[in-house]
């Protein structure tokens, strides 16, 4: 669920850093913190992006992850 999705990008920073893959991106995009959304699941298939008023979420297979800091590659 979320909170593991969440745990492991704690656990990867500030050394390799969690590794996400986007089809806009030529390489890992990697994530360095996130936070657990406290509201009701948005909705859609895990993985599912959303961005909105300035924030980056992202649908995991229970609960959905604010992603607050990543790094595109090169």
């Amino acid at each position: 669920g979320v909170r593991g999705v969440h745990d492991l990008v704690r656990a990867l920073a500030p050394g390799i850093g969690a590794r996400a893959f986007h089809p806009d991106f030529d390489g890992p995009v990697k994530i360095w913190r996130s936070r657990v959304e406290e509201e009701e699941t948005r909705g859609g298939p895990p993985g599912t992006i959303s961005a909105a008023d300035g924030r980056i979420s992202v649908q995991c297979g229970a609960g959905t992850l604010e992603v607050l800091e990543l790094q595109a590659p090169g």
